[in-house]
């Protein structure tokens, strides 16, 4: 199952953040404050398996800043 991960930041480059089911979230680092997209592929052990995904767009300058968070699930048929 493929996810592509698009999005823009403003001011300072972006860091993404994807957990899948709830395990350790991988960062993302962007070079520059702007557009991005990426994909992030997870194997399932069969074609109707739920699959959980969050991604958390933030920054670490300022700190404080804040966060935005979007959760999904999906499953391939």
């Amino acid at each position: 199952m493929t996810r592509t991960i698009s999005g823009t930041s403003n001011g300072d480059a972006a860091r993404v953040g994807v957990s899948i089911d709830g395990g350790a979230e991988e960062v993302f680092a962007q070079g520059a404050p702007g557009t991005f997209q990426f994909t992030k592929t997870v194997t399932v052990s069969d074609y109707n398996t739920r699959t959980n995904i969050a991604v958390r767009l933030f920054d670490d300058n300022p700190a404080g800043r804040g966060e935005a968070v979007k959760f999904n699930q999906g499953r391939l048929r």
